[in-house]
């Protein structure tokens, strides 16, 4: 069990993003470089570059739990909730007949 859930959580869930991002990179570059676009390639060349390696910080900290790993400006955000309708019955009771 990592020391911190929340912070686990919240880089293995920036992983993930990192990961579709790069995807998306890769598409878009093969795209790029099929039309000669060599400004748009280079731009993305770099991001995925950058991508790739936070990604591979991220990993480390999942992989070690040392927090020295983890990439600079790094912020753990708790998982989005799931929202729930209140339930009118147990707030209101008197409204069963």
């Amino acid at each position: 069990m990592p020391s911190d859930p929340i912070r686990h959580d919240a880089a293995a869930r920036r992983v993930l993003v990192l990961t579709a991002e790069i995807e998306a990179h890769e598409k878009n570059l093969d795209w790029a470089e099929h039309y000669r676009q060599t400004a748009k390639a280079a731009q993305l060349r770099q991001d995925i570059a950058t991508k790739q390696a936070e990604v591979a910080k991220l990993t480390k900290y999942l992989r070690t739990g040392v927090l020295a790993d983890l990439p600079a400006g790094f912020v753990a955000t708790p998982a989005p909730g799931k929202v729930e309708a209140p339930n009118p019955i147990k707030e209101r009771p008197w409204l069963i007949p």
